[in-house]
């Protein structure tokens, strides 16, 4: 999966550079290693990727976040989690070296569950209302790290989850 949200943020990346003459602009690439996830039912870890977009004077991240369930005693059973979707917000510059970003939207979410049977799974997707807020203090010119708060409210289970972001602008 890891590999599939890779290949996805490069290839957004590369067509926003390509569509730059057209309004259009590349802003940031961020990616949250490992945040802690909380659920009705679960918590495991998560990893996050965000492209940041401009057009004209607003502003859009497509987003994607990926998860699983913290098992203490491993098994084949888990819960996971996938979602993909596109967000619009602000971004606040509070100080010359602090920033904060808000955005809200919506995504395809994706629950997999395991049922009680021996190895099967319960799949289900809906839409989902993703939030992603990141407070971030820039090291340099290009670079900031911050922390990312995300949730995603849906009809199947919605889920919070915070972690460390790192980002690049451009």
């Amino acid at each position: 999966m890891m590999k599939k949200l890779c290949m996805l943020l490069l290839f957004v990346s590369v067509l926003m550079n390509a569509q730059e003459r057209h309004n259009f602009n590349f802003e940031s690439i961020s990616i949250n290693p490992l945040s802690l996830y909380v659920a009705n039912k679960s918590t495991g870890f998560s990893m996050s990727g965000d492209i940041g977009l401009s057009y004209k004077t607003q502003n859009f991240l497509i987003s994607a976040q990926v998860g699983r369930e913290l098992d203490i005693f491993p098994s084949a059973f888990g819960e996971s989690f996938s979602d993909i979707g596109l967000l619009w917000g602000k971004t606040f510059e509070l100080t010359s070296w602090l920033y904060w970003d808000g955005f809200v939207g919506a995504s395809y979410f994706y629950l997999k569950e395991p049922t009680m049977e021996v190895r099967t799974y319960d799949r289900q997707t809906t839409v989902g209302v993703p939030l992603v807020s990141k407070l971030k203090c820039m090291i340099g010119n290009y670079f900031s790290v911050g922390i990312q708060l995300r949730a995603n409210v849906n009809a199947l289970q919605s889920f919070a989850s915070g972690g460390l972001a790192l980002q690049v602008d451009f």
